[in-house]
């Protein structure tokens, strides 16, 4: 009876002990995810205040870039390469599947931080169709459904 109990006893003991590692490494794993944003954010920072120091940033640039958006120009893209280099690679090379123009335009926007009640009226569509274009678009770069996809693209 009492080396039953004992074994009992060790059973569960190990079972939350199990459980007990299994929540410390989900935890740190999330952690670990948090701090690799925070230092994508931190480098963005940076990037950004470079970008500032060259007075490539300014009000009027930033409104140009906005108006060609509205205007639906056909530049806005290269425009806004010159803004953030390299992220339409980066893009890419996330992406299973190559990425149209519109789905560029659309990382675009959501990286300079538009809702999607914005998107539909600078592209004159409905908040709907955008809204199921930032689902495609999340679907093609695999992004998880628990992740807002502003802030997805902000910290790329």
């Amino acid at each position: 009876m009492n080396i039953s109990f004992l074994l009992l006893s060790l059973a569960l003991n190990s079972f939350f002990f199990y459980r007990k590692i299994k929540t410390y490494y989900f935890i740190l794993n999330r952690d670990v995810h948090k701090n690799m944003q925070i230092d994508n954010l931190n480098h963005e920072v940076v990037r950004l205040k470079r970008l500032l120091n060259k007075d490539v940033f300014s009000e009027e640039t930033l409104k140009d870039l906005v108006d060609s958006i509205q205007l639906n120009d056909t530049v806005f893209l290269e425009k806004f390469e010159v803004f953030f280099p390299g992220l339409f690679d980066k893009v890419q090379k996330i992406s299973e599947n190559p990425l149209t123009g519109s789905d560029l335009k659309m990382c675009a926007m959501l990286k300079l931080g538009f809702t999607a009640k914005q998107i539909a009226i600078y592209t004159n569509s409905s908040i709907k169709s955008v809204e199921g274009k930032i689902y495609r678009l999340r679907k093609k770069l695999n992004i998880n459904t628990d992740e807002d996809s502003k802030a997805w693209f902000i910290v790329l």
